[in-house]
């Protein structure tokens, strides 16, 4: 998979706190997200999350189940160790394959992109042997239902990637995009945001491997 660069330009955004990034190195990659779809018998909305870093890795494969006592938290259906060959193990390719075929898509909702509001609530610096790290923690709202808190690297821009319904339910699934891997001047990371309840004022967003 081809390695990008960057996230994006966010014009106008906390440019005053904004600040360039030092230039990417040549290795790693960002954390991808594609949304693979919703189970009508399981009640769950699957996802593979993909690190580019790796090229032959094959990444997390992680639900939502809708219907349990968490419905915003994500949880482990496969994860494959990141190492060479991983993403052509046949006997992974072949369980997600199956998963596929038993999943409906997810409906695309039309949704900015772009926060209507949009703040740094908290900058900093982080030091370890390799150097210094700008870190923002961002406060990002997209609609009046929801303000989204995330932890990004040297830049503080979030935005809206993709939005989708979950078929014949009042749920939706988003998927943010920011900064969020520190490493060689930073990468893009996408992370799958599950909207299950309603009234909630803050979802402060964490990604990592899931439980």
């Amino acid at each position: 998979m081809m390695k990008r660069k960057g996230l994006f330009a966010l014009a106008g955004l906390i440019t005053a706190l904004g600040g360039v990034p030092p230039a990417l190195a040549t290795v790693g990659g960002p954390e991808l997200v594609e949304v693979l779809g919703w189970s009508p018998d399981q009640h769950r909305v699957y996802v593979h999350v993909i690190s580019t870093w790796a090229n032959d890795s094959f990444g997390d494969v992680v639900y939502f189940a809708l219907d349990g006592p968490e419905p915003e938290r994500a949880a482990t259906w496969s994860r494959a160790p990141r190492g060479e060959g991983t993403a052509r193990d046949s006997t992974l390719v072949a369980q997600l394959a199956a998963l596929r075929r038993t999943l409906e898509p997810m409906v695309p909702m039309p949704a900015a992109s772009l926060p209507f509001v949009a703040r740094a609530a908290r900058r900093d610096t982080v030091r370890d042997r390799y150097g210094e790290y700008v870190r923002y923690t961002t406060r990002a709202r997209f609609d009046r239902e929801t303000e989204f808190e995330v932890t990004a690297w040297f830049r503080p821009e979030v935005v809206l990637k993709d939005a989708y319904a979950v078929p014949g339910r009042s749920e939706r699934l988003l998927v943010l995009a920011f900064f969020g891997d520190r490493s060689e001047g930073g990468y893009e990371t996408q992370v799958p945001v599950m909207i299950a309840r309603r009234g909630v004022p803050l979802r402060q967003v964490r990604w990592g491997p899931a439980e």
